[in-house]
Protein backbone atom coordinates (compact mmCIF):
# COMPACT_ATOMS: atom_id res chain seq x y z
CA UNK A 1 0.00 0.00 0.00
CA UNK A 2 2.88 2.36 0.68
CA UNK A 3 4.08 1.99 -2.90
CA UNK A 4 0.68 2.95 -4.24
CA UNK A 5 0.53 5.93 -1.87
CA UNK A 6 3.99 7.06 -2.98
CA UNK A 7 2.91 6.68 -6.59
CA UNK A 8 -0.09 8.93 -5.96
CA UNK A 9 2.05 11.55 -4.21
CA UNK A 10 4.61 11.40 -7.01
CA UNK A 11 1.92 11.91 -9.66
CA UNK A 12 0.38 14.75 -7.67
CA UNK A 13 3.74 16.50 -7.26
CA UNK A 14 4.37 16.18 -10.98
CA UNK A 15 0.96 17.62 -11.84
CA UNK A 16 1.60 20.51 -9.43
CA UNK A 17 4.81 21.28 -11.34
CA UNK A 18 7.12 20.25 -8.51
CA UNK A 19 10.10 17.92 -8.65
CA UNK A 20 8.88 14.36 -8.08
CA UNK A 21 12.04 12.44 -8.90
CA UNK A 22 12.91 11.93 -5.22
CA UNK A 23 9.93 9.57 -4.93
CA UNK A 24 10.86 7.23 -7.78
CA UNK A 25 13.29 4.91 -5.96
CA UNK A 26 11.23 4.49 -2.75
CA UNK A 27 8.10 4.06 -4.86
CA UNK A 28 9.68 1.33 -6.99
CA UNK A 29 11.07 -0.44 -3.92
CA UNK A 30 7.76 -0.39 -2.05
CA UNK A 31 5.81 -1.49 -5.14
CA UNK A 32 8.22 -4.39 -5.63
CA UNK A 33 7.79 -5.41 -1.98
CA UNK A 34 3.99 -5.15 -2.18
CA UNK A 35 3.66 -7.04 -5.45
CA UNK A 36 6.08 -9.78 -4.40
CA UNK A 37 4.16 -10.24 -1.14
CA UNK A 38 0.91 -10.56 -3.05
CA UNK A 39 2.47 -13.08 -5.43
CA UNK A 40 3.75 -15.16 -2.48
CA UNK A 41 0.30 -15.07 -0.88
CA UNK A 42 -1.34 -16.24 -4.10
CA UNK A 43 1.21 -19.03 -4.48
CA UNK A 44 0.70 -20.20 -0.89
CA UNK A 45 -3.11 -20.14 -1.12
CA UNK A 46 -3.11 -22.03 -4.40
CA UNK A 47 -0.86 -24.63 -2.74
CA UNK A 48 -3.31 -24.98 0.16
CA UNK A 49 -6.25 -25.31 -2.21
CA UNK A 50 -4.34 -27.86 -4.31
CA UNK A 51 -3.61 -30.00 -1.24
CA UNK A 52 -7.23 -29.80 -0.14
CA UNK A 53 -6.30 -28.14 3.15
CA UNK A 54 -8.00 -24.81 2.47
CA UNK A 55 -10.80 -23.34 4.51
CA UNK A 56 -13.16 -20.58 3.37
CA UNK A 57 -10.73 -17.87 4.58
CA UNK A 58 -8.05 -19.15 2.24
CA UNK A 59 -10.35 -18.76 -0.75
CA UNK A 60 -11.18 -15.22 0.34
CA UNK A 61 -7.50 -14.35 0.80
CA UNK A 62 -6.70 -15.75 -2.64
CA UNK A 63 -9.46 -13.69 -4.24
CA UNK A 64 -8.40 -10.57 -2.31
CA UNK A 65 -4.69 -10.98 -3.15
CA UNK A 66 -5.41 -11.54 -6.84
CA UNK A 67 -7.70 -8.53 -6.95
CA UNK A 68 -5.17 -6.32 -5.18
CA UNK A 69 -2.41 -7.50 -7.52
CA UNK A 70 -4.44 -6.75 -10.64
CA UNK A 71 -5.49 -3.34 -9.35
CA UNK A 72 -1.91 -2.49 -8.43
CA UNK A 73 -0.72 -3.45 -11.92
CA UNK A 74 -3.42 -1.26 -13.49
CA UNK A 75 -2.37 1.65 -11.25
CA UNK A 76 1.29 1.17 -12.20
CA UNK A 77 0.39 1.25 -15.90
CA UNK A 78 -1.64 4.44 -15.38
CA UNK A 79 1.16 6.02 -13.35
CA UNK A 80 3.78 5.27 -16.01
CA UNK A 81 1.57 7.02 -18.56
CA UNK A 82 1.17 9.99 -16.24
CA UNK A 83 4.89 10.23 -15.58
CA UNK A 84 5.61 10.10 -19.32
CA UNK A 85 3.13 12.91 -20.02
CA UNK A 86 4.69 14.97 -17.23
CA UNK A 87 8.17 14.44 -18.66
CA UNK A 88 7.01 15.42 -22.15
CA UNK A 89 5.49 18.65 -20.81
CA UNK A 90 8.74 19.58 -19.10
CA UNK A 91 10.77 19.01 -22.27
Amino acid sequence: MAGIALMAVCAWLGEAGMNNRMCYFPMAFMLAATLSSLIMTVRDKIGLIGRGAAVWGDYFQLFFALTMFLLAVVLVIEAVGTFRRQAERKS
